[in-house]
């Protein structure tokens, strides 16, 4: 019981928090568009001419588009390589930000298999394991256990 108090507490304090366009839309429970991960730095030797062509302290990162519940995304697709600071945006070819980083462009962990993902096949097992645990206690008793309340049946001989 006290869990669904802190949870209607939680609620009720996001709600009250938000202010003008915010509380025009409402919580947002939906979330998609576009969104950029840095996976690197410019390299030292490169960052002149890079940010010649594009903007002075730019970091190399992946845009990808996303879907996602409550600020979890679940997918995410269209993957490649970028420049960017702040909003501003600089598609590059891979081979490029391989070229121009310093050290190696891995990508995240969390870049192929989103939070939202991990949460929802956690979840999925979790309610796998309860349909099991279920049946599991709902078993018929074994020929060992008793089966009246009155102890185990006089054996006849013959």
């Amino acid at each position: 019981m006290q869990l669904v108090w802190r949870v209607l507490i939680v609620g009720f304090v996001l709600i009250a928090g938000m202010r003008g366009a915010e509380a025009a839309r409402g919580i947002a429970i939906v979330n998609t568009g576009e969104d950029v991960m840095e996976v690197g730095q410019v390299k030292p030797e490169s960052k002149a001419e890079v940010e010649a062509q594009t903007e002075p302290g730019v970091s190399i990162g992946i845009m990808y588009s996303r879907f996602g519940l409550f600020w979890l995304d679940i997918v995410r697709w269209d993957k490649r390589y970028v420049l960017f600071k702040d909003n501003n945006v600089y598609e590059i070819p891979e081979d490029v930000a391989k070229q121009i980083a310093a050290g190696s462009l891995d990508k995240p962990f969390t870049l192929t298999i989103p939070p939202g993902l991990i949460v929802l096949i956690a979840l999925g097992l979790a309610f796998l394991a309860f349909l099991f645990i279920g049946r599991k206690n709902d078993a018929p008793d074994s020929p060992d256990t008793p089966s009246s309340p009155d102890g185990p049946a006089p054996e006849s001989e013959g």
